[in-house]
């Protein structure tokens, strides 16, 4: 085997570690944060791709001479026993250099927005520079809660909304807006997808294998006295039928082959069941 070969074999065998290690991580999250294993695999497979290509990325990746030196505490930390208290108890703001902040309470959240961020910089070319500027904010949000961070003024300092702009903004062609959000396919495949309550097994085309289900809209009133559809939880990699549609609007060769591979799994995934419903029970 020349050295290229076993080079791309190596490169391929980390990505597939980084796959598999998010995939066991996400499983282990969602059972202690909700009591239950949820599949976080994109379609079938025990993997999450982001993970590789996140590992990929530290193994090529030099380091960052932005963070060299970089203590979230100690710059974005509050002032000692300034602490304030709800009528409950509970911390809803600090102050650091006399200025009050509100404290965080929304820990995954900003971590999934910077991840975000972070993963769309990655894959679009942002250089050393404004990487680092990302990845510091992130370093001040994880550890916010925990801490009592301003990572509010972390924001600003590193420029965050104006990354945003830049690597995630996209006009929307109807109002002219300019928005911002997971700006990729690989940010936007497992973002949250609110659908019609799904009642019964799935439905399966016989013509093509696609999957459709049996929806059940359903009204109640909310705690504000409001009228809601019930809904529940999808992703949009599952909820579309080609993966392309998640691509950005600039979307070079990466997003182009994470596209083509998932389309390959929906498609494998479809004759499967195609076969399964025509076959019909096997006699034995």
């Amino acid at each position: 085997m020349n050295k290229k070969v076993e080079s791309l074999c190596y490169l391929f065998l980390i990505f597939l570690t980084g796959c598999m290690v998010g995939w066991i991580y996400e499983e282990i999250f969602y059972w202690i944060t909700e009591g239950m294993l949820r599949n976080r695999g994109i379609l079938y497979g025990p993997w999450l791709p982001i993970y590789g290509i996140g590992a990929l990325g530290i193994y090529e990746m030099k380091p960052l001479k932005g963070l060299e030196g970089f203590d979230n505490k100690a710059l974005y930390g509050h002032d000692d026993h300034s602490e304030i208290r709800d009528e409950k108890g509970k911390i809803v703001a600090y102050t650091r250099n006399g200025v009050q902040f509100k404290a965080m309470n929304n820990t995954q959240t900003e971590m999934g927005k910077i991840s975000n961020l972070i993963t769309d910089m990655t894959l679009k070319g942002a250089g050393a520079d404004e990487l680092a500027k990302a990845v510091r904010h992130s370093m001040v949000v994880i550890d916010a809660e925990k801490h009592g961070l301003d990572y509010k003024q972390s924001e600003k300092d590193n420029d965050i909304a104006l990354l945003k702009r830049k690597w995630q903004g996209e006009v929307d062609p109807t109002t002219g807006k300019l928005h911002t959000g997971a700006g990729t396919i690989l940010s936007r495949a497992k973002g949250e997808k609110q659908v019609l309550k799904r009642k019964g097994s799935p439905i399966i085309d016989k013509e093509t294998g696609e999957v459709s289900w049996k929806e059940v809209r359903e009204e109640y009133i909310d705690k504000n006295g409001k009228v809601q559809v019930r809904t529940q939880k999808s992703t949009r990699m599952a909820e579309v039928k080609n993966a392309e549609d998640l691509m950005s609007k600039d979307a070079g060769p990466k997003e182009q082959a994470y596209a083509n591979f998932a389309n390959f799994h929906k498609n494998l995934a479809n004759q499967a069941r195609k076969a399964m419903v025509n076959e019909g029970k096997i006699a034995m």
